[in-house]
């Protein structure tokens, strides 16, 4: 017969392997079904330009992609092609170590609570959904978690100190938002050993050093050209700036796509304060300072954080979710009956995470308002050889994605007119708006559904006698034959 110990080894190993199996359904089923939206081209394009030129292409594109992300994807476009599937694999590959580091880094001293945390990891809607995408949020999480799990041990052992400052300076260049993280933790680190007076404090600067030599190279040479392309410190949400506060609620609510999320963040913060009762409070502290940090940040404009770009902090909070809902299964006051109902509990949200994540139908918030790319890219191919189409207008943010599939699915036209401005001005229109005839027929592509509308309106708008048969191949795409004005 079992004794206890030997029973809650099998009963951890066991379910770590009901993890590990969860982890790799919610990651990699579907992850090809979705074709690339327009976010995701520009790292399809890194990953698949001659490697003499990836560096210029990372400073052409508007979308900040860290160089670390493009040559992380490279090897999967060597071996397995262009195909969407096999862009994504590195990235649903990040989404189970992220998961995975919590669950093994913590088996030793925190064992339930870092399968909890690995749990809610692998069925959290936004955590599936950007392990199935082509963006680089994912691997800032990994690097956050990396970075919560080696912080104990590097304060004690200068190796796990150097390790830490690896991770950290490595951890930016996959994503930019990893510089948050890793400079709170070693602020932490570093007070703590000026409090101590330990002889530590010069590894600490040292390792540091290191990742502030990592991410000024980063920035100087990629991140200050691609943020002026993208228009990333004055396009996001200049309205938290003036209140950089509310940026924490619209976190958690990003984080957990769930409404009732203050319920999560007073669970969250009861795990915070078990951890001010262990490790000298070096985790809680870590959670709090990245978080504060960030804040900081975003009302200096230095960096948005909202949304996708704070996905580096998800770990942080499933991490304390996870500690505050098992403290009361580790406390041998607590009756049973708790126990087990909190317990069943558990399972029941991890369960109904994984249905909709095993179905497919956890997506991107963004993507429930976009469509498909590729086959309104093949539909306008078909009907571009019934009647060639004479003019085929691209917004500026579509111009990857127009460029990607429509090199593998040609469309037939006369000209192809790239709009260079990164705006929604119409003004611009009528030069070529003057040139139309009677029976053009244009193609307004775009990948936000929200920039059709206005074009189409301007050009019916232009004349008395203008008029317009629209029929829509999709909500990127408008089909509009025009009739010119009788003089």
């Amino acid at each position: 017969m079992l004794n206890q110990a030997r029973w809650l080894h099998v009963a951890f190993w066991t379910a770590f392997a009901v993890l590990c199996t969860l982890l790799l359904l919610t990651r990699f089923s579907h992850l090809g079904h979705r074709s690339l939206w327009a976010d995701e081209i520009a790292p399809a394009r890194i990953a698949s330009v001659p490697a003499g030129d990836m560096t210029a292409t990372l400073k052409t594109i508007n979308q900040p992609v860290p160089p670390g992300f493009g040559a992380a994807l490279r090897p999967a476009y060597w071996l397995a092609g262009d195909g969407e599937a096999a862009l994504r694999t590195p990235v649903a590959m990040a989404g189970v170590l992220l998961a995975l580091v919590l669950a093994l880094g913590l088996a030793r001293r925190q064992p339930y609570t870092g399968l909890l945390a690995g749990a809610l990891i692998a069925v959290s809607p936004v955590l599936v959904a950007y392990s199935r995408e082509l963006k680089q949020y994912i691997f800032g999480a990994l690097t956050t978690a990396l970075l919560l799990v080696l912080l104990p041990a590097a304060r004690e052992k200068k190796r796990a100190l150097y390790m830490l400052g690896a991770v950290g300076a490595i951890g930016c260049w996959l994503d930019y938002g990893a510089a948050l993280p890793t400079a709170a933790v070693l602020l932490v680190l570093l007070v703590d050993a000026v409090r101590k007076r330990r002889d530590d404090v010069k590894h600490v600067l040292a390792s540091g050093a290191l990742c502030a030599a990592s991410f000024a190279l980063l920035f100087v040479f990629f991140l200050l050209e691609q943020t002026r392309l993208a228009g990333l410190y004055t396009y996001h949400h200049e309205a938290m700036a003036r209140a950089p506060w509310s940026a924490l609620a619209g976190f958690f609510v990003f984080i957990t796509q769930w409404n009732g999320w203050p319920l999560l963040a007073v669970v969250a913060g009861i795990g915070v304060v078990r951890w001010l009762r262990r490790e000298n409070g070096l985790t809680a502290a870590f959670a709090l300072v990245s978080l504060a940090l960030a804040v900081v940040v975003n009302s200096l404009k230095l960096y948005p954080f909202y949304g996708r770009l704070s996905l580096w902090a998800a770990p942080l909070f499933w991490m304390a979710v996870a500690a505050g809902w098992t403290w009361p299964l580790a406390e041998p006051q607590v009756k049973v009956w708790i126990k087990v109902a909190l317990a069943a509990m558990l399972v029941t949200v991890v369960a109904a995470g994984a249905y909709p994540a095993l179905n497919g139908t956890v997506a991107h918030p963004e993507l429930q308002e976009l469509e498909e790319l590729r086959p309104v890219v093949q539909q306008l191919a078909k009907l571009s050889e019934e009647q060639p189409l004479e003019t085929v207008w691209v917004y500026r943010g579509a111009r990857w994605a127009w460029q990607w599939y429509s090199d593998k699915t040609p469309v037939h036209a006369d000209q192809v007119i790239i709009d260079s401005r990164n705006d929604h001005s119409l003004a611009h229109l009528d030069e070529q708006f003057a040139s139309l005839t009677d029976g053009s027929l244009w193609l307004i592509f775009s990948h936000y559904r929200n920039d059709c509308g206005p074009i189409v309106q301007h050009l019916l708008d232009r004349g008395g006698q203008a008029r317009a048969k629209i029929e829509r191949t999709g909500a990127q795409a408008l089909l509009v034959e025009f009739s010119a004005p009788s003089p």
